[in-house]
């Protein structure tokens, strides 16, 4: 072979490996620009749902109005109010500890009990605060709470404890309860967080100082619980309707314990 066709050969080779080469470089930026893209796009969706693990719009057609069906026959919306409407509704007769307000029109004011009663419910979801509040606000969900907790223990404040709100379908309880929904797990036993239950027991306690509630009290009897007897002033969903597993075994086994240390709160600063 002549120097010269090694010249030649030697050159194709080189332009044959400068194009693949290209072509590699290539393809390695559209990869890296996808994955990018992927990447983004996994990352909206994370910050669009708020961690949330439930479609708002399923969930609220899965919701039972939280109305007695008996007594509130002709309860309706109290339209106009939002989370915009007025900045001081945390503090403002609510607790201190509220991060997020967004007050739902399903909800009856004022309520026509004063507040002796709690009653912890759970939300059958990861709901954020914010979320929930958008739940409670939605055209036809016919339910709210006047309080809800997070997984991260972040509280929402959905109706003001002057007024009642629409969640355990019983009329004399919310009217004398202040209820929160709690965010848990979508299945049975429904358990919820550390930091959701730790930051239940301090609203629960803050609730209980600021209505004059001296100590709470949990019964393991159905009867006492709705009819207050023996000093029994914390009540369930289920209590009232035989269908609802609410609040789930998981916090149901609980209450005493809830009961407990919210006591230990309260004696403590009475000392």
């Amino acid at each position: 072979m002549t120097n010269k066709n090694i010249l030649k050969r030697t050159v194709a080779l080189l332009l044959c490996f400068c194009m693949l080469s290209g072509t590699l470089v290539s393809c390695g930026s559209k990869s890296s620009d996808s994955d990018s893209a992927s990447k983004a796009e996994s990352d909206s969706t994370v910050e669009s749902t708020k961690g949330d693990d439930i479609d708002i719009d399923a969930y609220i057609a899965s919701l039972d109005p939280g109305l007695d069906p008996e007594n509130d026959a002709d309860a309706v919306p109290i339209e106009g109010e939002d989370d915009m409407s007025r900045a001081s509704f945390a503090g403002d007769g609510n607790s201190s500890l509220t991060q997020f307000t967004r007050i739902s029109p399903y909800r009856s004011s004022p309520r026509n009990h004063k507040i002796d009663t709690i009653t912890i419910h759970c939300m059958a979801g990861q709901l954020s605060v914010e979320t929930c509040g958008d739940v409670f606000s939605k055209s036809g969900a016919m339910a709210s709470s006047n309080y809800g907790v997070d997984k991260d223990g972040r509280i929402g404040l959905y109706v003001e404890e002057k007024d009642r709100s629409w969640c355990s379908a019983n009329s004399a309880n919310d009217n004398r309860a202040v209820t929160i929904e709690v965010a848990s797990d979508r299945y049975a036993p429904f358990a919820v967080s550390d930091a959701a239950y730790k930051s239940t027991i301090k609203l629960v306690a803050d609730i209980c100082k600021r209505n004059g509630i001296e100590k709470l009290v949990w019964s393991n009897d159905k009867n006492e619980r709705v009819n207050h007897l023996n000093g029994a002033n914390m009540t369930v969903h289920r209590d009232f309707d035989k269908n609802k597993p609410c609040p789930g075994d998981y916090l149901y086994s609980r209450m005493g314990d809830i009961a407990e240390k919210v006591n230990a709160i309260l004696d403590k600063e009475k000392k």
